[in-house]
């Protein structure tokens, strides 16, 4: 199977995540094409994180924009688990409405849902090691000022990681002046972002759909297709990554 052959570790990660498995930085941003694994490859990784830290050492928020959006990723937690076999290390619900919570049977170190679209839940957010945000292109600025803030416990590793697809992120977007082209700085307010985030060990990865063994590329590109409505630069942007490009079709 090419699921087997893809393995590493004993853990299912497509090859083009592998350099990235051993990387600790503080600030993780996965950005690319639809359906290149890139969350199910930050999912994975904190899963064996979860696993292998001392108790007390991991607690894991993930989440998006808007908390109802974000249930999905409990979704995906779990088919992850189950894919790794793993459905004896940890615990969780598959009910509708059942806990967002999922624990490691071994250490007590967990998994918790929240949304950016809460402020109040984003001040409660307690003691996390580390923070998934799904499609971080969707926050604002200051929501991720206030998770980065929230990355304080004592003895563990921290770590934020952001996971999106760059077709609809055009130059005005923070993750453009602060993280990759660096571009703010324009106002004293800027400088001083750009000066703190230099103080964060930081690393970005690019993948694209053709990096996903885990599923038929050529199938997949029909769909992208179909989603593109015959637009051929949107088209680009979905399998691609690229980043945003302005459009006479329908804007993103």
């Amino acid at each position: 199977m090419i699921e087997e052959l893809r393995k590493y570790n004993g853990v299912f990660v497509n090859d083009a995540f592998i350099p990235l498995w051993n990387n600790f930085s503080q600030l993780v941003f996965l950005e690319g094409s639809y359906g290149s694994s890139k969350t199910t490859y930050a999912i994975t990784r904190l899963l064996v994180k979860c696993m292998e830290s001392p108790a007390g050492k991991f607690k894991c928020f993930y989440g998006r924009q808007q908390k109802e959006m974000a249930r999905q990723l409990h979704s995906n937690i779990v088919r992850e688990i189950v894919r790794n076999h793993w459905e004896d290390r940890f615990e969780y619900s598959t009910k509708p409405n059942g806990s967002k919570k999922i624990y490691c049977n071994s250490n007590g170190n967990m998994f918790e849902l929240f949304g950016c679209d809460d402020l109040e839940t984003l001040k409660g957010i307690d003691n996390p090691t580390d923070i998934l945000v799904d499609e971080i292109n969707q926050i604002d600025f200051s929501s991720f000022g206030m998770l980065v803030s929230r990355l304080r416990t004592s003895g563990a590793i921290l770590q934020l990681w952001g996971c999106f697809n760059p077709c609809d992120v055009y130059p005005a977007h923070w993750l453009v002046k602060y993280i990759y082209s660096k571009n703010g700085g324009e106002s004293e307010a800027e400088q001083i972002v750009l000066e703190a985030l230099q103080d964060l060990s930081m690393i970005s990865h690019h993948s694209v759909y053709t990096d996903n063994f885990f599923q038929n590329p050529d199938a997949y590109l029909s769909r992208l297709k179909l989603q593109a409505g015959g637009d051929e630069e949107r088209l680009k942007d979905y399998t691609s990554g690229r980043w945003g490009t302005k459009l006479n079709a329908q804007p993103y």
